[in-house]
């Protein structure tokens, strides 16, 4: 592993981008950065290994801007890794983790600098819209998430292919000075779709070091296992509510994906450890497990419809145990009861959870498979409304 020797400056920001089998996108992503209105940054562009010309194009980038460097790894070894490959190298004041196929508002940094002219916060979450991209990589729909500074839910805006989607309230900022100011605003974040993403927020480096936090290597939930541990050391926070990144989505990357075996162990970890969370916090009631509840009846019934995947390789023995097992789980009798639904279509699939009918989850199981198959699109709306 080694990385190009630059000035000892020291930027405000570092800015992590995990490089791996990007080509098509990494130009767009550097080219976001180098027009942002604020300058004192560096960009660590983190090569895994990765087998295609990413790496040779970030190199044109980095000979032309001396706060781009490149750090190489010789084998792949995955985003986690990638992550703290950056933190190691890492010389600005606050770090943040960008995927270097998204692209990002011109303001962003500008914006999370002007906060921390407020506060200087250990973490600062700012908003961020979801872009639908078909296969030729036009917008087809746009979600705006912005961070909710109070209690209150904020439904994500919908806006026709290609605008912002950013609602004129969403200048918004806010300060947290203490960890019993944003503690219960958590599972709104979480609720919301901010809270498990590592790169819709910046972390202060000697904080992260200071309580030596890492990625881990669990796909899917890293980025939350990682937000746990240091939203529980945060003593402060800022929020930028504005959707300043924007995050794609690809409908070809969702239609051919690597089957995750461990999807549902993984994500019931994730619900577990927010639990745990909340109990830590003395923040654990009725509404907390409505939250908690209704999100793990989603993973359930993303679970039953994996389970009807060939590639999961399970007979219709094996899908009952599973189901079996999992209305025996002291998880699910603790959050299911208090499961709300946000739509008609999880309100009739949380029906037979509720029962804990066998049948009836094998039947949400095939229904959902069979409309996935048939009409992705669709049921990916569907799913999307929280």
């Amino acid at each position: 592993m080694g990385a190009l020797q630059r000035s000892s400056h020291i930027p405000l920001f570092s800015i992590i981008l995990p490089t791996y089998g990007v080509e098509s996108y990494i130009a767009q992503a550097l080219t976001c950065l180098r027009n942002q209105t604020y300058s004192d940054f560096e960009v660590l562009v983190v090569d895994d290994a990765s087998p295609d010309q990413s790496v040779a194009i970030a190199q044109r980038f980095a000979d032309q801007d001396e706060r781009i460097r490149i750090i190489h790894h010789t084998d792949n070894q995955g985003l986690s890794a990638a992550r703290n490959s950056g933190i190691s190298f890492a010389k600005g004041r606050y770090i943040t983790f960008f995927d270097p196929d998204d692209t990002y508002e011109p303001q962003l940094l500008e914006k999370v600098a002007e906060s921390l002219d407020r506060q200087r916060a250990q973490i600062i979450l700012f908003g961020h819209t979801e872009d639908t991209c078909n296969e030729a990589g036009e917008i087809t729909q746009s979600l705006a998430y912005p961070v909710p500074i109070s209690s209150s839910k904020e439904p994500p805006e919908e806006s026709s292919a290609g605008s912002s989607a950013i609602p004129s309230a969403t200048s918004a900022t806010h300060e947290y000075q203490s960890p019993e100011a944003f503690h219960p605003m958590v599972l709104t974040w979480e609720k919301n779709i901010h809270y498990g993403y590592a790169w819709n927020k910046f972390y202060n480096l000697a904080f992260i070091k200071e309580h030596r936090l890492k990625f881990k290597n669990n796909p899917l939930i890293e980025d939350l296992e990682f937000n746990v541990e240091a939203f529980s050391c945060a003593r402060t926070v800022n929020v930028v509510s504005e959707p300043l990144y924007h995050y794609a989505k690809r409908e070809q990357a969702n239609l051919t994906n690597k089957f995750e075996p461990r999807y549902f162990e993984l994500h019931q970890r994730r619900i577990q450890l927010l639990v745990d969370q909340q109990k830590a916090w003395g923040l654990w009631n009725d509404e907390s497990r409505a939250v908690l509840g209704s999100l793990y009846a989603r993973y359930i019934i993303s679970a039953l419809e994996r389970n009807n995947d060939p590639r999961a390789h399970m007979l219709g023995s094996d899908k009952k145990a599973f189901v079996g097992t999992l209305y025996e789980s002291k998880l699910f009798n603790e959050l299911i009861p208090y499961a709300q639904a946000s739509s008609p279509f999880l309100n009739a699939a949380y029906q037979p959870l509720k029962r804990k009918s066998i049948a009836g989850a094998l039947a949400i199981g095939k229904t959902v498979h069979t409309a996935k198959q048939s009409a992705s699109g669709v049921l990916q709306k569907i799913k999307a409304k929280r």
